[in-house]
């Protein structure tokens, strides 16, 4: 009943906006700002975005591109490969969304964004959205979002190899054949990359005893090699009304887990792979209204494994999860009213063996969902944007032996928000609030078989947020104009899911209080594309419930700065700087960590036809590998840990990295 309920508002929703004719011309989707870099392109919508296209050597790194944004928070930067998944606004990892293409890439059973290894040069194009997503976007959570998406390639062959002394080597190929080509409408491609790295770099440790730095030294990690595999293909055929795309996406990869305890033989590994097959069928029926179905098929694995059993009660556990979703839509990008409305069901399935006891749990679990999105144009100069979504799940789990043990099903849940926005010459303005829910993934509703128990009777997570901010271009000089924008946001979440522990080997997922984030944005570019100084600023307050105590390894300010300059049209060179101020490192805010401060360098260059280039790469310039602890209870002295990110993981002190690349 709710869904058809949901239906019949999302029409009305469309009728009332009819209601309000006029003949505007619609405002482009996507804006240049001449002071900021080529690569990076702001989209005009009710929020903040970032559409990023990387064409230099150096730039194909994601995390480089996050650095420049102090409201993302790192989890490290001394990954052997791949891309480190960021916290948007300093919130929960499971508040953010990772997209390949309109295929969601989420673990069905944890609930958590599944990144091993993105490659930005595989997809080209890479899109941040902070607050909530547009309305072409299927989800309300303003936890932030990355989506990956297919640049169409030029009929090329292209290769390329890098090596770090912490990223290791790399070596990736790229054939791409397009239009003519290959058929009149018919687009292909393949891209094929592996990487290995020994992960064998100094860091700092405390030997666990933090506040004492008389025995701390300097190490080298330990069982922390990494070897990764990825592939991808994608085939498209456009016509006059009909589009088709398939897309398959491998990754594999086998590292050690580090060890920075002062004991343990430190064995353990972890074997993963994901596989990703999606598919969609595009129907023009008129010039602006478009049917889409699309298939997609998510696969992935976590094998553990330590023989010293330093990890759980087992020497191997074994995760497998799959996911198949189906998607049926209805677009309408006419003049004055973009619309969508979407139908989306989605079955996953997980098992977990573990070698201890050869147990096996096997937890499924179906949801619904249904979408409704519009973009409205008010005025010449105004747009309005409204999102709603109605969402049911039920989850099951059963034992070895087939007898189900828990059934639970949650109550549909319904989302929305509404944005504003105000877009003249030189300047922008936005306004945008709303409500989501968080549905209790397979982990904290039916427990993993072992130490987890399973909760019957959890709530869905709440949130409100709420957020406003400006655009400013300033022309002071044709050849050097500047940019400002400032954000203000805010969010509260309620009955926040958390594992807790409830006895001495037993842990379940309980609803515990409330949690509120508060924070301000700021980001300048100054000077034309070439030559230029960008800088941004980020003040979030998060704390914990009504305590008054702040989110642990949250910092109150973080700031970057970058400047760039581009030399005879083939060079390039960049700096970014990244600060990191005080914060706590535990939930009782005893321990207070001093601030950071890291500088990179990065330089390219081509030949004037851009047949091949060269990179290098120097991170953490000034060897920054520990910061000050001091204890606010006792002010008993001050010690050192390791400098780290929200994970806790040492990062490496200094690193570099060479690159280079050709049309072949």
């Amino acid at each position: 009943m709710n869904k058809y309920l949901f239906l019949v508002g999302g029409s009305v929703l469309i009728v009332v906006c009819y209601l309000f004719p006029k003949s505007v011309q619609a405002t482009p989707t996507e804006i240049i700002i001449e002071a900021a870099p080529k690569e990076r392109r702001e989209v005009n919508r009710p929020g903040q975005t970032t559409v990023i296209r990387p064409t230099e050597e150096t730039r194909f790194d994601t995390d480089s591109h996050l650095k420049s944004d102090p409201s993302l928070s790192m989890s490290n930067s001394g990954r052997s490969s791949g891309f480190s998944l960021p916290l948007f606004r300093g919130q929960d990892a499971r508040a953010s969304h990772v997209f390949i293409n309109d295929l969601e890439l989420q673990d069905p059973f944890s609930g958590l964004p599944m990144l091993d290894d993105i490659d930005l040069r595989a997809f080209g194009v890479m899109t941040i959205h902070k607050g909530f997503a547009p309305w072409n976007l299927p989800i309300i959570d303003p936890g932030g979002v990355i989506q990956f998406t297919m640049r169409r390639p030029a009929s090329r062959l292209e290769g390329g190899t890098a090596y770090g002394d912490v990223q290791g080597a790399n070596g990736w190929l790229k054939a791409a054949k397009v239009g003519d080509d290959l058929s009149e409408n018919l687009d292909a491609s393949l891209y094929l990359r592996h990487r290995s790295a020994t992960g064998n770099y100094k860091y700092y440790s405390d030997n666990n005893t933090v506040l004492n730095a008389s025995d701390d030294v300097i190490k080298r990690r330990k069982n922390n090699d990494r070897s990764g595999q990825q592939a991808l293909a994608n085939l498209s055929w456009m016509s006059e009304s009909i589009d088709a795309q398939g897309i398959v996406w491998s990754q594999a990869s086998d590292q050690g887990i580090p060890v920075s305890q002062a004991s343990g033989d430190g064995r353990a590994r972890i074997k993963a792979g994901t596989g990703i097959m999606t598919s969609s069928l595009l129907y023009h029926v008129t010039e602006d209204q478009s049917l889409e179905v699309d298939v997609g098929r998510f696969s992935g694995s976590r094998v553990f494994s330590d023989p010293a059993q330093d990890i759980g009660h087992a020497t191997k556990r074994k995760l497998a999860s799959e996911s198949t979703r189906a998607r049926i839509s209805f677009t309408s990008t006419g003049p004055n009213l973009k619309w969508l409305i979407l139908a989306e069901k989605q079955e996953a399935k997980t098992k977990l063996t573990s070698s201890y006891d050869q147990d096996l749990y096997a937890p499924s679990a179906t949801s619904e969902k249904m979408y409704a999105g519009a973009n409205y144009k008010l005025s010449e100069t105004q747009s309005l944007e409204i999102k709603s979504n109605v969402e049911r799940s039920e989850a099951t789990a059963q034992s070895a032996l087939g007898g189900q043990q828990l059934h639970s099903v949650v109550k549909p849940t319904v989302g929305s928000s509404i944005g504003w926005s105000l877009a003249l010459d030189d300047l922008f303005l936005y306004a945008q609030g709303g409500r989501s829910t968080r549905v209790p993934s397979l982990l904290e509703r039916i427990g993993n078989g072992a130490e987890i128990d399973g909760s019957r009777d959890l709530k869905n997570e709440q949130s409100r947020a709420l957020e406003v901010g400006s655009r400013v271009v300033a022309k002071w000089f044709d050849s050097a104009p500047a940019t400002f924008s400032l954000a203000l946001w805010a969010r509260d979440n309620e009955s926040v899911i958390q594992i807790t522990k409830v006895s001495a080997t037993r842990w379940r997922a309980q609803n515990g209080g409330e949690h509120s984030y508060r924070g301000v944005e700021t980001r300048m570019d100054i000077g034309p594309v070439d030559v230029g100084v960008e800088g941004a600023v980020s003040w979030i307050r998060a704390e914990l419930g009504k305590t008054h105590l702040l989110v642990p390894r949250v910092p109150l300010w973080q700031a970057a700065s970058g400047v760039r300059w581009r030399m005879f049209e083939v060079a390039t060179l960049r700096t970014m700087s990244r600060f990191v101020g005080r914060m706590y490192d535990d939930a009782s805010n005893t321990r207070e960590l001093g601030w950071t401060l890291v500088h990179d360098l990065s330089a390219d260059y081509s030949d004037g036809n851009s047949r091949w280039k060269l990179g290098v790469t120097c991170l953490n310039v000034t060897n920054v590998m520990s910061n000050i602890v001091r204890d606010r209870v006792t002010g008993q002295g001050d010690g050192k840990k390791s400098y780290s990110g929200y994970s806790d993981e040492p990062m490496p002190g200094r690193s570099w990295a060479a690159s280079a690349s050709a049309r072949l």
